[in-house]
């Protein structure tokens, strides 16, 4: 069997400036190293006029070497037209040259494996793509973009899903041959998040011992639904819990409006982003955790 030389594509990956951004994409690329021959591109959009903060070129990154190319950056209004870039940015990256990587591991749909598949179809270099979740494919809507998303399908060689359910959708609504799907649950590192005494959790993260308390950890994001968490609570009677919602995203300012407003700023509390090492720790001080 000819060995394994992968790279790694995804422009959710975290930097030295972003470090908590998707952490699960360095976890995969660990993993995934101590496989393979791995080779990390993390490409960052931006705009010309934009004196916007950008990570370095190539970066070590926990212990991984991470090249981040940059791509133009395109509105949402010409998010049919994202792919263009983004293959612009593969072809200068690689030089014209043969890419010295046997197959591509793309870990989102769209622009990244939209543009991948069409510079590997003309070199030969096999392509695997995955599905983290529903918002990975539905996010602009049921119908809007899916003819982007059946045409990646049908050109990538593999596919992984985290569910059934998913691979279920892909066949369905997609029209994606079964034969290509791979399920590959989600895992965790045992080390990373151990089972650990509630007390002692909660005495290092300064919470209440008697108190029932409810942890939340989500992106602040549309999708998570949080607001249904916010308004369920509100409903409750019982005030003898509380709900701690740990993670960042472009809804805080909008999510903490609406924990006023329903007046239960006591009942819940909007943490922040903490390090991924952390959130262990936070779930370890919990009785339950919740997600809708």
């Amino acid at each position: 069997m000819p060995e394994l030389r992968v790279c790694f594509l995804s422009h959710m990956f975290p930097n030295a400036l972003a470090p908590l951004i998707s952490p699960f994409m360095v976890e995969r690329a660990k993993a995934l190293s101590a496989l393979v021959d791995l080779e990390i591109v993390a490409p960052v959009s931006w705009f010309p006029f934009f004196r916007t903060e950008m990570p370095s070129q190539v970066e070590w990154f926990r212990g991984l070497k991470v090249r981040h190319p940059r791509y133009l950056a395109l509105p949402s209004a010409l998010w049919s037209l994202r792919w263009f870039p983004y293959l612009a940015m593969l072809k200068h990256l690689f030089g014209g040259a043969v890419l010295e990587r046997n197959i591509l591991h793309i870990e989102w749909i769209y622009p990244d494996a939209y543009a991948a598949v069409r510079f590997a179809e003309k070199r030969g270099i096999k392509t695997v793509g995955v599905v983290h979740g529903n918002e990975a494919i539905d996010y602009y809507g049921p119908l809007g973009y899916r003819k982007q998303y059946i045409e990646t399908f049908s050109l990538l060689d593999k596919i992984i899903v985290v569910s059934a359910d998913l691979k279920n959708k892909l066949i369905k609504e997609y029209l994606v041959d079964p034969a290509k799907i791979t399920i590959i649950l989600n895992g965790v590192d045992v080390e990373k998040f151990p089972i650990r005494n509630k007390n002692d959790a909660r005495k290092n993260l300064g919470l209440s011992l008697k108190a029932v308390i409810g942890v939340c950890v989500a992106r602040l994001s549309e999708e998570k639904n949080l607001d249904v968490l916010i308004h369920a609570v509100a409903k409750l009677d019982d005030e003898s819990f509380l709900i701690y919602i740990v993670g960042n995203g472009l809804l805080k300012n909008k999510l903490q409006a609406l924990i006023d407003q329903c007046g239960v700023a006591e009942r819940i509390k909007l943490v922040g982003p903490v390090p991924h090492d952390e959130v262990a720790l936070w779930l370890n001080a919990s009785d339950f955790f919740c997600l809708p």
